[in-house]
């Protein structure tokens, strides 16, 4: 398989969703963090996979506007912030 060249805004992105994450939980890990945020229902199981949010904050893979909107809600962030932050990597 051929690999994707690296993205400097798509890392940038990805690091800006995971210092959010980061900030909420003591867990680094995703999967633990999705789980949590699952059980206090501001997401629902179907919402984004570990595999998706590992892409995202491993600047592997742009978020589409509905996972940054479901992000938004599990990371308690405004919607129309985190749009601010991460718009000139957009």
């Amino acid at each position: 398989t051929k690999r994707k060249k690296f993205d400097r805004k798509l890392a940038i992105i990805g690091d800006i969703l995971r210092s959010k994450r980061l900030e909420l939980s003591l867990e680094k890990d995703q999967r633990i963090f999705l789980e949590d945020r699952i059980s206090k229902g501001l997401l629902e199981e179907s919402s984004i996979s570990i595999e998706t949010l590992k892409n995202i904050e491993n600047g592997k893979t742009m978020p589409t506007l509905s996972t940054l909107k479901v992000l938004s809600v599990a990371l308690e962030v405004d919607f129309h912030e985190l749009i601010d932050k991460i718009y000139e990597y957009i």
